[in-house]
């Protein structure tokens, strides 16, 4: 992700607009999510997981520079709001992913107890006090 940064310093300087940035990045998570779809080796994995990394790294960076392409201001508040929204999502989105990969692993027995890891326990009532 960093050289994806590195390469997105070098040619803000050259672009004058973040659009062609954000249409390659799409470009290339797209087609590193159809490799992941047809992953028949490791290398083809690997590959998958670097063009994934590239194409995510600068799209924040790009993002950024759009509100003062367009006329907006981009004060301390907005800033602020656009770092605390990409940070929720950055954070949830794995977590939630996760979830839904260990109650998937719940609700079939037999991959729940092929499994490498504990599973997700759904839980329990509190107890009560008598």
């Amino acid at each position: 992700m960093s050289a994806g940064r590195i390469l997105w310093a070098v040619l803000s300087g050259l672009v004058s607009t973040a659009w062609p940035i954000l249409v390659a990045n799409t470009a290339v998570c797209l087609a590193s999510s159809l490799c992941f779809l047809m992953c028949e080796s490791r290398v083809v994995l690997w590959a998958a997981a670097v063009g994934t990394g590239l194409g995510v790294s600068s799209t924040f960076p790009a993002a950024l520079t759009l509100p003062p392409e367009y006329g907006v201001n981009p004060t301390a508040r907005l800033v602020m709001g656009l770092q605390f929204a990409a940070s929720a999502g950055e954070m949830s989105l794995p977590f939630v992913m996760g979830v839904f990969f260990q109650w998937e692993r719940c609700a079939h027995p037999a991959r729940t107890l092929a499994a490498p890891y504990p599973t997700f326990r759904p839980p329990l009532p509190p107890l009560r006090h008598r």
